[in-house]
């Protein structure tokens, strides 16, 4: 395969995960924070958090398995990936809290 159908493959796969990983995402995340006993949250926050987590999965793991081989493909650092796991755990958080305080 020439490395144009390589691209537009991985960008339809890309697509996919970002699909399904925010479908699971957002149905586990409905589902605990209703369990908590909230009924109202910050969406955007927690889809911020959703991207994130997706971001490193992505970056950690699936990009070495897809179509698009390439020499950059590097997995995010152990302070990078850290830094944007806290942040993601942030978001949701906030998100939750937001709607308790407001």
């Amino acid at each position: 395969m020439n490395k144009t159908l390589q691209f537009i493959l991985e960008i339809i796969r890309v697509s996919l995960i970002l699909f399904i990983g925010l479908l699971i995402l957002g149905y586990v995340e409905k589902t605990i924070v209703q369990l908590l006993g909230f009924t109202e949250f910050n969406w955007t926050l927690i889809f911020i958090a959703d991207l994130l987590f997706i971001y490193i999965l992505y970056k950690n793991k699936l990009q070495f398995t897809g179509w698009f081989k390439s020499t950059h493909n590097k997995t995010l650092s152990r302070s990078g990936t850290r830094f944007a796991l806290g942040a993601a755990i942030f978001c949701f958080i906030i998100g939750i809290v937001t709607n308790i305080i407001l």
